[in-house]
């Protein structure tokens, strides 16, 4: 047995560097002459391979899917996480592991949901014997305890002296080179000590501690152990151990526990207007959406979803799916300011109150914890139970600590053994959304920084990222500024290249409106716009504008008439819309939001103070009239189309927005965005004026007869007729019995 081992399986790797910091109690002195040399370890390693058993998963796919580690393994074969390839090539997935008895084998925890797992196997030389788990490492070691079928052949258990005396060794199993590979090195070394934390010396991962002689000391399934001698003995003493039914008993609860709790929620949306601009996100035709919420109160749930304000504006439906098959309607409450979440009241009480936990997530390192990965497919709740790890953390935003756990965490659900919720997939919002530092998927965070959020909603909602009234969906912010983007020659001519980058951020004022809040700031044309400090933002917002081509399409005015008027509504606008890169930004920061300009202004930079403000109508919020009888919609003239048309307010015209093909309107030889300055020699102002002498019951041509129109096309004059029915003359229907006959009295006899 020990020769079809030693052919199949070993290579043997000899490590004699002593790590930074060891002991002298836990590493040979090289000058040691007790210490074994190459050729002793190598026969110490060759002793152990009796007590090596390779662990086989024979995977699949589910539902499509393919098969994913979500726990870590230290083979590079497997650092992909996805194992799709292995189903494909028909191999299982190795994993080493330990003889603890004829039927007991250590091995790493490769946390594989079992939906993925068609069978596992302990191949001990050429004999394979069929296993399921026995026990899971429960506080923070990565291994499993797998039990045999029958008794394992031919291996030998190992028996650990725990009184053994150092020098100590570890000896691990990969690969190398496709071959599975032993090796031996002195171990363990270094230590790390940590503020309010035990301090630990470090081994290999996943290895067999065995001392001079060769004899088992201990084993280690992480990177880390422990100073002192708590790691010596056998791992099924020494370490905490969950059971497998146990494990299976608190999934259970848990997956019961969240069906409750962790609800599918539909949010409807009002559909949107022609998509006019790159700012109209792809999620902005959307008009439904499936998305996760948590009942964090029997009235209350906490729906995921990062909204940007602009889709938000929409939003007019909520509805809640419980597991009993009810739907409850939900009315939005308020945005979480730095969450990608709202809440919502629910239209009567529930139970199942999924609880936020407030314990610090560190401690928990390497525990075994109860995960539910909760996807939404379609109209379907789907919910995947496994137990998962905390293997590392890091630092986010103001200081808070993220965790890091192995697999997807996208839709990933952490909890207690008590049901209470340690983390969860949320989005971090960024309030000023710039495109190379936007990062709006979600991350596993502890639930601690919600529940400290949710406790406090005064304090932590964004009262711009509201739902509004249809009419004021497309409200906007401005600063009341035409921007033209830098290039590097710009930048150079204007002496500016070293604060924008060499032209690549920032924008050239090219008009100012008058009284708005650059004018009323000092702001002219001609200056340069750098950068805002936002009020409560670390970092300033670089000024950065599309190239004028992207927004817009320069009309072809003298080609007009070729258009056919079934592609009358296809025609884009001429015009540089109202909402840029610049205004989306600055609506989404919300009205009443403080900045500070950065600008440059006769080659001195100089600053400016604003409160973000809501700009007057623009085109898509514009008052319009819609002429049945004529078959044409017009709108009033609003400040960024007056700026592009050269006409200043005094002077009349509305403009038109929409033709209807083979209307009155279409036949006169109107067309969408043309000007009408007059209706019968009476001057325009508006729609009102429009409606007044048009429609065939207001004043003006109420009685019917020729309209006759006097149109702008940009610069060019011409004279448009048409003519408009009279109203229907009302006729009076004769009673059923002759006016001279008396009604009678119901009482008359």
């Amino acid at each position: 047995m020990k020769n079809v081992q030693r052919g199949v399986v070993w290579l043997i790797l000899l490590s004699l560097a002593i790590p930074l910091l060891a002991t002298p109690s836990t590493q040979p002195a090289k000058d040691d002459p007790e210490a074994p040399d190459a050729k002793q370890l190598a026969a110490v390693a060759e002793s152990l391979l009796p007590s090596s058993v390779i662990v086989e998963y024979e995977l699949k796919y589910d539902k499509g899917e393919p098969p994913y580690l979500t726990g870590w393994l230290p083979d590079a074969d497997y650092r992909s996480r996805a194992l799709g390839d292995l189903v494909r090539q028909e191999r299982p997935l190795g994993v080493p592991g330990w003889a603890l008895s004829e039927t007991e084998v250590l091995t790493p925890d490769p946390m594989i949901h079992p939906r993925f797992v068609r069978s596992i196997h302990v191949r001990a030389g050429k004999r394979r014997v069929k296993a399921s788990p026995q026990s899971y490492g429960r506080d923070n070691q990565y291994a499993v305890i797998l039990k045999t079928k029958s008794p394992l052949p031919g291996v030998t258990p190992l028996k650990f002296d725990p009184d053994a005396e150092g020098p100590f060794f570890s000896v691990n199993t990969r690969r190398s080179n496709t071959v599975w590979s032993t090796y031996v090195k002195p171990s363990p070394g270094g230590v790390m000590v940590r503020k309010d934390a035990p301090a630990v010396t470090f081994t290999t991962p996943f290895c067999l501690l065995i001392d001079a002689e060769g004899k088992p000391v201990g084993a280690n399934m992480n990177t880390h152990l422990l100073l002192g001698d708590a790691w010596k003995g056998d791992p099924r003493k020494r370490w905490t151990w969950i059971s497998a039914e146990q494990g299976g008993a608190l999934l259970d609860k848990i997956q019961k526990h969240a069906e409750k709790g962790l609800l599918r929620v539909t949010l409807g949306f009002r559909s949107p207007r022609k998509k006019e601009s790159r700012f109209d996100f792809e999620e902005s035709s959307v008009t439904e959406k499936q998305v996760i919420g948590l009942l964090i109160a029997d009235r209350t749930i906490l729906v995921l979803a990062n909204l940007p304000p602009k889709i938000t504006a929409r939003l007019d439906r909520i509805q809640v799916h419980t597991p009993d098959g009810k739907t409850l309607d939900a009315t939005f409450a308020h945005t979480l300011k730095d969450y990608g979440a709202f809440t919502a009241a629910l239209s009567e009480p529930r139970e199942g109150v999924v609880s936020l936990s407030a314990k610090e997530l560190l401690p928990l390192e390497d525990h075994f914890l109860p995960g539910l990965e909760l996807r939404i497919q379609g109209e379907k709740r789907v919910a995947y139970v496994q137990h998962r790890r905390i293997g590392q953390f890091y630092p986010g935003r103001r200081g808070q600590i993220y965790p890091r756990v192995d697999g997807p965490t996208g839709n990933l659900f952490l909890f207690d053994a008590d049901g209470t919720l340690l983390a969860l997939p949320v989005a971090r919002r960024e309030q000023v959304r710039q495109e190379d530092h936007s990062d709006d998927g979600p991350r596993l965070t502890a639930a601690r920084y919600l529940q400290a959020v949710l406790a406090k909603p005064d304090e932590n909602v964004d009262p711009s990222n509201v739902p509004l009234r249809e009419e004021e969906e497309s409200r906007l912010a401005w600063l009341g500024v035409v921007l033209q983007p830098l290039n590097s020659e710009l930048a150079r001519v204007n002496k500016v290249s070293d604060l924008t980058r060499n032209g690549q951020s920032g924008a050239l004022i090219s008009y100012v409106y008058s009284d708005s809040p650059a004018s009323r700031a000092g702001l002219r044309a001609g200056d340069i716009l750098l950068r805002l400090h936002v009020e409560g933002e670390p970092s300033p917002v670089e000024v950065e504008v599309e190239s004028p081509g992207r927004s817009y399409f320069p009309m072809l005015w003298q080609q007009y008439d070729k258009i056919p008027e079934q592609l009358f509504d296809q025609i884009p606008r001429p015009w540089p819309g109202a909402e840029n890169q610049f205004t989306r930004m600055l609506t989404d920061l919300g009205f009443g939001k403080k900045f500070t300009a950065e600008y440059v202004h006769d080659g001195k930079v100089r600053e400016a103070k604003f409160a973000v403000t809501q700009s007057p109508p623009h085109y898509y919020t514009a008052e319009k009239y819609k002429s049945d009888a004529l078959g044409m919609t017009v709108r009033n003239l609003t400040y960024e189309l007056r700026q592009y048309f050269r006409r200043p307010a005094e002077q009349p015209g509305v403009i038109v927005s929409k033709v209807e093909p083979g209307s009155k309107a279409s036949v006169a030889g109107l067309r969408p965005y043309e000007i009408i300055t007059h209706v019968n020699d009476e001057p325009v102002m508006n729609v009102k004026d429009f409606e007044k002498y048009t429609s065939p019951t207001g004043g003006g041509q109420g009685g019917g007869g020729e309209l006759r129109f006097e149109v702008k096309r940009w610069t060019r004059g011409r004279v448009a007729k048409t003519t408009v029915d009279a109203p229907a003359k009302t006729t009076t229907r004769p009673t059923t019995r002759p006016a001279t006959e008396p009604v009678k009295n119901k009482n008359t006899p």
